[in-house]
């Protein structure tokens, strides 16, 4: 069975030189229930945002039912759904 999502050694480290994400691997299978739970500044913010296409990768894949997020965004864009946790 094909993962829903899979993540492979992804990282992002910004210009600054700040690393949010250290690499980080993980399979999300379908119908299965995940928390991404941590410390503030652990990187959970980055990695969904980076899942969802809002923030570009440094290092690694990330595909949405076999979709590469980056190669081929359109259709990742229409498996994945974000909402966010404040609504302006």
């Amino acid at each position: 069975m094909q993962p829903i999502i899979s993540i492979r050694d992804v990282s992002k480290t910004y210009a600054s030189g700040l690393q949010a994400l250290k690499p980080t691997s993980l399979d999300i299978m379908k119908g299965e229930i995940f928390a991404l739970l941590g410390p503030n500044g652990a990187g959970k913010s980055t990695l969904i945002n980076m899942t969802c296409g809002i923030v570009k990768l440094s290092t690694g894949t990330i595909t949405a039912d076999g979709f590469d997020i980056v190669r081929d965004f359109k259709q990742a864009r229409k498996i994945i759904g974000l909402v966010p946790p404040e609504l302006h």
